[in-house]
């Protein structure tokens, strides 16, 4: 899955949770980021936004190099 073939960190969440899909993702990906599960899923189903320190835990778990953190991140 590359990063930089989506337009929205939302879009590209998504698609790494439904490719990985398995139970318990979600709540692992909160756990992450630091942030609570019902939070993570306000972000991908809401208006809500993950902070710049969820963003940044989560790209590095996801083992994204430098330029797809940076992209990630915008």
């Amino acid at each position: 899955m590359n990063v930089f073939e989506f337009d929205s960190y939302k879009l590209f969440l998504k698609s790494h949770i439904e490719t990985h899909r398995r139970p318990g993702l979600i709540a692992e990906l909160a756990k992450i980021a630091g942030c609570d599960r019902t939070y993570l899923s306000q972000v991908l189903n809401g208006k809500v936004h993950l902070t710049s320190d969820h963003a940044v835990n989560l790209s590095e778990s996801m083992g994204l190099l430098e330029p797809e953190q940076n992209y990630f991140l915008l």
